[in-house]
């Protein structure tokens, strides 16, 4: 259950090798680290960068699709108005067209 150590964060001492000082080798380590160090966050910027790129588009598609909505929502209410005085318009219609014929009745 303990993490695995490396190297760098061992407690044991290390072996001095004969010819090789330790702080060179120490000092020779720090960039590496510091470049892993860099190109992690240069990752993680570019990820930051781009999931806000697409989050910005989400909410661009979800506030014109918002607005089509309301635009639907309204056509249907237009629509359902006229359907209303449609039928009404054909009531009348089909109640003078029923008085005309019963005029022509009469005339026979």
């Amino acid at each position: 259950m303990f993490p695995e150590e490396t190297p760098e964060q061992s407690t044991e001492p290390q072996e001095e090798q004969p010819g090789v000082d330790s702080t060179a080798v120490a000092e020779l380590a720090e960039p590496d680290t510091l470049t892993q160090i860099e190109e992690r966050i240069l990752r993680a910027v570019e990820l930051v960068t781009s999931l806000r790129q697409e989050r910005d588009a989400a909410v661009r598609e979800l506030n014109e699709l918002r607005e089509e909505q309301r635009n639907s929502e309204a056509a249907g209410r237009s629509m359902g108005e006229e359907i209303v005085s449609l039928k009404a318009e054909r009531k009348q219609v089909r109640g003078r067209l029923e008085r005309l014929l019963g005029h022509i009745d009469q005339l026979n």
